[in-house]
């Protein structure tokens, strides 16, 4: 079951993460001049134009393969809570930054994607703690058969 559970959350978090960075190589334009909208965000728009669709790619990348999957959930989940900490950041600010989500969910309000974004830091948490706790036992058992 915890295996099953593990897959099921794995696929979830690369088809977020390749759909998400796809889109926004896809319409660099616009995502570039959403970000220049954002405050703390607009003097670095056009580096995260393309480094941050990269990350979220080579996130979905590491959660393909077993013997990356770890570091690929944490990855997911690191970026889950950096991109849900900065819509708590615009919704307690005076910023007005347009809502981005729509082009990548067809959400058009901040709170609905933050909504969005804590679920899948839920899904992100559990699925990594679910690994870490399976490459545990995988240990254990390594040990109990090399000690029998």
């Amino acid at each position: 079951m915890k295996k099953i559970t593990i897959q099921v959350i794995t696929v979830m978090l690369i088809i977020l993460f390749v759909h998400a960075g796809l889109i926004k190589w896809l319409d660099y334009s616009t995502f570039k001049s959403q970000l220049s909208a954002y405050p703390l965000l607009s003097p670095f728009a056009g580096v995260i134009a393309w480094l941050f669709p990269a990350i979220e790619i080579t996130t979905a990348g590491l959660l393909v393969s077993a013997r990356t999957r770890t570091l690929g959930l944490s990855l997911a989940l690191g970026l889950m809570v950096m991109l849900s900490g900065y819509i708590i950041y615009l919704l307690g600010s005076d910023a007005s930054a347009p809502c981005a989500c729509q082009a990548l969910l067809g959400f058009s309000s901040w709170p609905t994607q933050l909504k969005f974004n804590l679920i899948f830091t839920l899904i992100a948490l559990l699925g990594f703690l679910l690994q870490l706790l399976a490459t545990q036992e995988e240990k254990i058992g390594r040990f109990s058969a090399a000690k029998a």
